[in-house]
């Protein structure tokens, strides 16, 4: 399990990450492994950006063979994408990411 998950590279900003929030299993009331962020907006992408946990970098999913808008990631090659504003949702176990554009 990780504390936070974080999108990292959007607008070019390898430093700040843009954190998701974990989904709740509400029957249950323990989290999942499930993570989001709504309309995330990204003006520009020179190089691409990954899901990383915790802020660093010990622990990061990258691109997937269909890269995007979904994919699940099996490399630690950057992600590619189209400036826009997304919802972006993320599995920390399958590696499985899914941008929705608004």
């Amino acid at each position: 399990t990780y504390e936070k998950i974080g999108l990292v590279g959007g607008n070019d900003d390898w430093n700040n990450d843009v954190f998701l929030t974990q989904v709740e299993n509400n029957s249950e009331g323990k989290l999942t492994h499930l993570w989001y962020a709504l309309n995330v907006k990204i003006d520009n992408c020179t190089w691409g950006l990954q899901f990383r946990a915790n802020g660093a970098w010990d622990k990061q999913w990258g691109k997937g063979e269909l890269d995007f808008p979904f994919a699940t990631s099996n490399s630690k090659d950057n992600i590619c994408l189209v400036p826009g504003t997304y919802n972006v949702y993320f599995n920390d176990i399958t590696g499985n990411y899914f941008f929705v554009a608004q």
